[in-house]
Parts: C-alpha cells; structure tokens; sequence
C-alpha cells in the first residue's frame, strides 16, 4: 500500500470521478481515507492570508517558490503549506472521513511543499513545528522564539495594507519585515512574532529567504487542525540536524529506506536552504 501512494504521489497520476466505484491495481478508491486522528486547537478563525515563499540555495543555484497559508484564529495562528490547508479543508467538508480517491486527488493536485508546518499560540514565545522528512515525521516544539525588534520610520503597501518596518538578528540571519497596525494580530509567517500587528514581508540581508502576502480573505475554513499521531517528538535541535542531514545525503538516505535505487556511491545533495543557522 505504502509503494502505491508513492507511485501515485511521484507519478502525479490525476484521480477524477468519484460518481462510480472505482478500482486502480486493486484499490477500491470509494473505501474511507486512512488519514490520521487530528486535534482542533481553535475553531475561530478569523482571518485567512496567502504568501509565496522564495528560499534559495546558492549551493544548487536553485531557487524554490512554495505558496503557503496563514490560518489566524482566537487564540492560536498556523502556517503550512496550501496543500496541506486543502486536506484540513477536505477533511472538514467531508465531517471527518473522505474517500480514498477524493483524498487522493488533493494530494496530487495541490504541491505539499515545504513539508512542514508551525502553529503558534499568541502571547507566547513557543512554536510547535510539525516536520515529515523522506518517510519520518517529527514533532517540536520550540520555546524559545524570542525576537528583539527595532522599528523604523520606512513604510510600505503590501496587500494594499500600509506597512510599517522593522529589523532584527535571529539565529544567523538578519531579518527586514513589514507588519500593519490594520490587522492588530501579533502573528505572521514562518515563526515570526512580536509585534503589534500582522506581519505580511519578511527577508533576510542574505537574499536567500523572502517571504510576501499575496491575497487575504474570510476563512473558508473555521478551524486549525494540529497534527500528533504519527509524529515523532524530538528537540528543535535533533530537527535541525536531522533536516541537514537529510538534505546533504538525500540519495543515500533515499536507498536506505528503499525508496529507490542510486547508482552512484557518493551522498547527493538536496534543495536545502536553513531559515536557523549556528553562530
């Protein structure tokens, strides 16, 4: 089962009438979905944001571009990738139990990229990041997301909202955001936080991260989703060590757990741009 949906997933293979019952190399696509118990930590949601994230990697010369969401609800904000906010929404249009085949063409329609997501409960300095590396999926939560803000005179319309800026230095990186007081939620992408309102740009003095509001709206879905079964629970170090490794070994790590076969020797790097770098 587990070689199927990765078929299906690399394949991007189209999964499209669901009038009839319907049968793909021996899987009935109308039997429930098997997708996992999740939390609902809020169920007010009042706000929904869209950014483009650009990361680069100077290593690869490459340059990715994910589209991500911003659920902003009473007490608690979430940011994931829009795949993974259209299978919270498939969940809920459906109470709880879609079909094989409908939850399978949200996986092959919508890019699940990046493969993590953080939730964050407002007054806090914690985040919970819900992180799926190759196979393994691993659970942190960090509580030490403190940012000392310097703010600037500069202002900026982002989304059509009058911005104002603000710096800061936070683990090896140098940071330049636009918040608005319009939207006087202290919340934004990635695990930025503390300021008096919504943060809609960030990026880094590098060029290697930026990040931008593209369109807001009503919520369409009400609530936020926090995923644990199935997750690992480790420290936010262990994570980023581990996501390093994955990224600068991935072929090896890929043969390893017998998703493919690599026909050279030597460790091939993968797409791997850290927002956290040591100092």
């Amino acid at each position: 089962m587990k070689q199927l949906f990765l078929i299906l997933f690399l394949c991007g293979i189209s999964l499209t009438s669901f009038a009839q019952r319907i049968i793909m190399s021996g899987v009935d696509l109308q039997q429930p979905a098997n997708i996992g118990h999740r939390d609902t930590i809020d169920q007010a949601v009042q706000l929904e944001v869209f950014f483009d994230q650009v990361d680069v990697d100077t290593i690869l010369k490459s340059t990715v571009t994910y589209n991500l969401m911003l659920q902003l609800g009473e007490k608690y904000s979430q940011y994931c990738s829009y795949g993974e906010y259209r299978i919270d929404s498939l969940i809920y249009a459906t109470k709880g139990h879609p079909t094989l085949g409908e939850f399978q063409e949200v996986m092959t329609k919508y890019f699940r990229r990046p493969s993590y997501g953080f939730v964050h409960e407002y007054g806090t300095p914690t985040f919970r990041e819900n992180h799926t590396l190759m196979m393994n999926r691993y659970r942190a939560d960090d509580s030490t997301v403190v940012m000392n803000w310097q703010m600037h005179p500069d202002t900026l319309r982002v989304c059509g909202l009058l911005c104002h800026k603000a710096t800061t230095h936070f683990r090896g990186h140098d940071w330049t955001v636009w918040w608005t007081e319009e939207v006087p939620i202290d919340a934004g992408p990635w695990k930025f936080h503390g300021l008096p309102g919504l943060i809609l740009k960030a990026q880094d003095a590098k060029g290697l991260h930026l990040i931008e509001a593209t369109a807001m709206r009503q919520p369409l879905l009400p609530l936020i989703n926090c995923r644990k079964q199935g997750f690992r629970k480790v420290t936010p170090a262990f994570l980023r060590k581990e996501e390093k490794a994955v990224a600068l070994n991935y072929a090896e790590r890929a043969k390893a757990l017998g998703m493919f076969e690599v026909k050279s020797a030597g460790p091939k790097r993968h797409f791997y741009s850290p927002y956290e770098e040591e100092e």
